[in-house]
């Protein structure tokens, strides 16, 4: 007695087998691969520096935006100075550090100012800068 194969073969699903694991290996690569932004949202392009910040344990992230009207963004969100002042907590551990973004074309007095509320609840400030373009 002879067996009757009734299930034909499909060459077709082994080329889309290929085409999907190559799909998905690129799906994983750019999630992995994009950038984690700081401060989502907020343009700011700091004045270029040679130097880099060292790692810092959770740093406290202010960005400040230069252009026709400056603005002070804190934790994601539209602050004023007082209001700065308000929400920026006092640290737990001392040498904890406050990143300072500041765009290129902002007034010197109000880095000044956030510098200044930043040092007087205890924070260590540090000024972020661009890498030089070669």
């Amino acid at each position: 007695m002879k067996l009757v194969r009734t299930l034909t073969a499909n060459p077709g699903l082994m080329h889309l087998v290929g085409v999907l694991d190559g799909i998905l290996l690129l799906l994983i690569f750019f999630l992995l691969n994009s950038q984690i932004l700081s401060q989502p949202g907020v343009t700011v392009v700091p004045p270029e520096s040679p130097f880099a910040l060292g790692p810092a344990d959770r740093p406290e992230i202010v960005s400040i935006t230069g252009h026709p009207v400056p603005a002070i963004y804190f934790r994601q969100q539209r602050v004023s100075l007082p209001e700065f002042h308000r929400l920026l907590p006092q640290p737990k551990t001392p040498g904890r550090t406050a990143v300072i973004q500041a765009d290129r074309n902002t007034p010197y007095a109000l880095v000044a100012e956030v510098s200044n509320l930043c040092l007087q609840r205890g924070y260590s400030v540090a000024l972020a800068g661009a890498e030089k373009s070669r």
